[in-house]
């Protein structure tokens, strides 16, 4: 998991290392080990952005811990984790709302507080941005944000930030979504966010859209400095050279030019 975090730059060791542990599950003969091999897969193919495998590959844990251990709270949890967040990357919002509902009732039943957190984090905010409820997907985020440990700056807290910047944009506040992003950007890099390079990505996409959007709503002289940042972070993006990375700086170089 902790090479994964690479991304695309640490793809071949993560690969290798998937090998050599399937190849172990397969000699132990160990369903759990099997399983546990499938999730590492699916959290691999999330950290690369590779959403659809993501979603494929936790669905079938999910089913194998189900199916054939007991006491595995947490690698459901975080089978059911990656499966909704990449339901969301996919924009796959049926199947979305299907997990959701089905993964939170269940959390909530058994006192899973790092499920509804990470539910709550994302999912349920972002389904009700899709419903056009910017308000409830506020108080979502939020809610998500105090029912964690205030301590450290975790992933929990970086996605719930990313949700609220996307409710800032959904309002058309871009100057707001900037804000939002400089001033975590700190903490993001002392509690080793940045170190993730999905999460580098989309932080610097998300800052760069509401820098955009900033600009769309400046006079003159404030439009260049707001097109100043977004190009700035497309760049960076770039540097990742990751496909989806690319391809995100190059929406935000268009707009940019438009």
């Amino acid at each position: 998991f902790l090479t994964a975090t690479g991304g695309w730059r640490s793809a071949d060791r993560s690969a290798e290392l998937l090998g050599r542990a399937s190849a172990l599950a397969e000699r132990l003969g160990s369903p759990y080990a099997a399983a546990m091999v499938t999730l590492a897969s699916a959290t691999v193919a999330h950290l690369q952005a590779r959403h659809y495998d993501a979603m494929r590959d936790a669905l079938d844990a999910e089913e194998r811990f189900a199916s054939t251990s007991q006491g595995v709270w947490w690698e459901l949890q975080t089978s059911r984790t990656v499966a909704a967040w990449a339901s969301w990357q996919t924009g796959e919002y049926r199947e979305m709302q299907r997990l959701a509902t089905r993964y939170y009732a269940d959390a909530r039943d058994r006192g899973d507080l790092a499920l509804m957190t990470n539910l709550g984090s994302v999912i349920l905010p972002h389904l009700a941005l899709a419903a056009g409820d910017v308000t409830l997907a506020r108080e979502q985020a939020q809610e998500a944000l105090r029912q964690w440990t205030p301590r450290g700056f975790h992933i929990q807290h970086a996605a719930s930030l990313f949700s609220l910047g996307h409710a800032d944009l959904f309002e058309r506040r871009g100057e707001e979504t900037v804000r939002r992003v400089d001033e975590a950007w700190p903490v993001l890099r002392r509690e080793l966010q940045l170190s993730n390079q999905i999460v580098l990505v989309m932080f610097l996409d998300l800052r760069a859209r509401g820098a955009i959007e900033a600009a769309a709503r400046a006079r003159d002289g404030e439009r260049t400095r707001w097109l100043r940042i977004a190009e700035r972070d497309a760049a960076r993006m770039a540097k990742e050279q990751t496909r989806w990375g690319n391809a995100f700086a190059a929406v935000i170089r268009a707009a940019a030019g438009a």
